[in-house]
């Protein structure tokens, strides 16, 4: 979504295309296995442990919580890719630029998960803190950035990246754990 904003050439998926491919086989083997536990059950007995197992977490585990954890990933990924496009691009100020390309692209990309999900709420784009928490933690790694290169501190790039992304990944699990919805203007 950010490559297209920014008129990126090539995008980047064309260019390195190794994390969709990865992406669609982690949902090919998985899809595959699924289909090959329904085939098995009651075939063969060396399987019926497998089974039985999968029956059980079934039953502990929610397919919305998978969701919701995915999501997060998410957001995290995209929140420090579209500050990073915005400091490929070299724009300035990076603490008003990072943010907004954060948000652009971790919003974006939930929207796309929920038209690809056929979800006729598109909670992303309702009353779910989506975009809140991508500017919240762009604006934390656009003034981190900033301060690296103002201080040649480049030693503290990965810690800075990895608190992005957990600080955006936990900010996301709270919020909806705690069934947290965003501001909203509209007239009820």
């Amino acid at each position: 979504m950010c490559d297209m904003i920014a008129d990126r050439q090539p995008l980047s998926v064309v260019e390195a295309p190794e994390t969709i491919l990865t992406v669609l086989g982690v949902v090919l083997v998985s899809f595959s296995f699924l289909k090959v536990l329904d085939f098995a059950r009651g075939r063969w007995l060396w399987l019926f442990d497998v089974v039985n197992f999968y029956i059980l977490l079934r039953g502990r585990f929610r397919p919305l919580a998978a969701l919701e954890v995915t999501d997060a990933i998410g957001i995290a990924a995209s929140t420090v890719s579209g500050v990073m496009v915005a400091v490929m691009f070299s724009v300035e100020p990076l603490w008003l630029w990072g943010p907004i390309m954060a948000a652009l692209s971790g919003a974006g990309g939930s929207i796309l998960r929920d038209v690809v999900r056929s979800d006729p709420l598109v909670p992303a784009m309702r009353r779910s803190f989506y975009a809140e928490v991508c500017l919240i933690w762009g604006l934390f790694l656009s003034l981190g950035l900033t301060w690296i290169s103002a201080n040649q501190q480049e030693s503290l790039l990965t810690g800075l990246v990895v608190t992005t992304v957990l600080g955006a990944f936990l900010t996301r699990i709270l919020v909806w754990h705690w069934k947290c919805d965003a501001p909203s203007f509209a007239r009820r």
